[in-house]
């Protein structure tokens, strides 16, 4: 049978006290502690709603991806944006989709951005209408046009204001571009 040392019991008990009131006020080196530099988010997603006074209408789904930082040069951040949606105008309608690369000038919260890219549009409105005219009392005139022939290819891009805070969630766009026309943006980053 084991006995119980109690004198042993007795110092476990005062190291224990002694190392739990001394062990918070000692200290090793002191350091100063140096702010992180905290850069924006580098994955963005965000809803457009763009416009034109000659009746033509966009809405579109956006991701952006931060490719590059760097704190010279005018352009702080270079971004890579794939998005799609639905666009309208008096002639026609349907799909599109865009891929640019945007830079953004600025540190804080403010930020200039300019884009450049590639769009294209199905005007799926206007291929209705062909397929309907190829025939005649259920009977094929001619042949009937392939999705290919409405389908367009333009240059992309544009330039607008971004509000964005490094390491902030909120995204706020407003511009002027290809194929958005006069844009606003909501969004957050991730």
């Amino acid at each position: 049978m084991m006995m119980f040392n109690t004198k042993l019991f007795k110092y476990l008990v005062f190291f224990t006290f002694l190392n739990l009131v001394f062990t918070p006020i000692t200290q090793g080196q002191t350091s100063e502690i140096q702010p992180v530099k905290q850069g924006l988010r580098k994955n963005i997603i965000y809803g457009t709603i763009g416009a034109s006074p000659s009746v033509y209408a966009v809405i579109q789904g956006n991701y952006e991806r931060i490719v590059i930082q760097t704190e010279k040069g005018f352009f702080k951040n270079y971004l890579v944006r794939a998005g799609g949606g639905s666009w309208a105008s008096w002639t026609g309608s349907g799909p599109h989709g865009v891929i640019t690369f945007t830079g953004l000038t600025g540190k804080k919260n403010s930020h200039i951005e300019v884009s450049i890219g590639m769009v294209t549009f199905y005007d799926g409105a206007s291929y209705d209408i062909g397929v309907s005219n190829s025939y005649r009392d259920g009977v094929s005139i001619y042949p009937e046009p392939t999705k290919s022939e409405y389908l367009d290819f333009y240059p992309a891009g544009g330039i607008g204001y971004r509000f964005q805070q490094p390491g902030g969630n909120f995204v706020f766009r407003v511009g002027l571009s290809i194929p958005e026309a006069i844009y606003i943006s909501l969004g957050f980053a991730i």
